[in-house]
């Protein structure tokens, strides 16, 4: 058993992450610390592309919430910060090469770090 996990940004790139969430549930028998970063519900162009990704269920808060709580977890969202979000260029040195999709539009995200016993 593990008594304390962390991940940086890890959890968001997990598509349909509910038994991951579980799994960890049940390794973890203390803390598990998740720095995440939220979209706003209503931001639409980045939601589409999400939900094409398959990677809605840690990318929206009140989704991220409700699927560590189907999971056993009890979570406090601390150090709560936001900042404005740019799409990645595409590399001009690489033709064509980009190291995320991420956000596709400009948004401001939420970010914080998930503290889950």
């Amino acid at each position: 058993m593990i008594k304390t996990l962390t991940t940086n940004l890890g959890l968001p790139n997990i598509e349909e992450p509910g038994n991951l969430l579980q799994e960890l549930r049940r390794i973890v028998t203390g803390t598990f610390l998740a720095i995440s970063q939220f979209y706003p519900d209503d931001d639409e162009p980045n939601a589409a592309a999400i939900r094409r990704a398959r990677l809605s269920t840690l990318l929206f808060r009140r989704s991220a919430l409700e699927h560590f709580a189907a999971a056993g977890w009890q979570v406090e969202v601390a150090n709560v910060c936001t900042g404005k979000a740019h799409p990645t260029p595409t590399s001009v040195v690489l033709e064509g090469a980009g190291i995320d999709a991420l956000p596709v539009a400009e948004t401001v995200l939420e970010w914080s770090v998930l503290v889950a016993r």
